[in-house]
């Protein structure tokens, strides 16, 4: 089961309360997980990137994981990408179903949720629910919508005088 939003073609995604998961589904708004309602209760994070051909490109992901990890001792955290970039995200589910994560939140380090968030990211996941029965993943909002991020952001563009 996934938290993912719900589609218009004939198959769906499964959304809190449960559900069918297609490949073919493609999904019409962004991820259901509201920043106010809390994160769901999950063993492992996903921190889910791009992908770039210049290996630098992964260092500040690679940075943000080894801080989270920092913070969350008890929870795996693993980063994925989409394409040009190794491990990709069906691996990486793969390795963490495999140590035993069946509730697994991801982060898509993206600014705003555009195609690849909106539909790659859900057909990936409904791909790998398919072949893991009982695997649970809420995708978490695109780095925008976070809690804070406007106003840090904000913040560090224009320091106070």
């Amino acid at each position: 089961m996934s938290t993912m939003p719900d589609t218009t073609d004939a198959g769906t995604l499964a959304g809190a309360s449960g559900g069918t998961i297609s490949s073919a589904a493609v999904p019409t708004a962004a991820p259901a997980v509201s920043p106010s309602a809390g994160w769901p209760d999950a063993t492992a994070l996903i921190l889910f990137a791009h992908g770039a051909r210049d290996p630098r490109w992964a260092e500040p992901l690679n940075r943000l994981a080894q801080v989270v990890h920092a913070q969350r001792p008890d929870v795996a955290v693993a980063t994925a990408f989409l394409e040009l970039m190794q491990p990709d995200l069906p691996s990486v589910l793969e390795r963490l179903v495999a140590e035993g994560h069946v509730r697994i939140n991801l982060l898509p380090v993206f600014w705003s949720a555009g195609g690849h968030v909106i539909r790659d990211l859900p057909a990936l996941i409904a791909d790998s629910s398919l072949r893991n029965p009982g695997l649970e993943i809420a995708i978490l909002p695109v780095l925008s919508e976070l809690p804070g991020v406007l106003d840090a952001v904000a913040r560090a563009a224009w320091p106070a005088a």
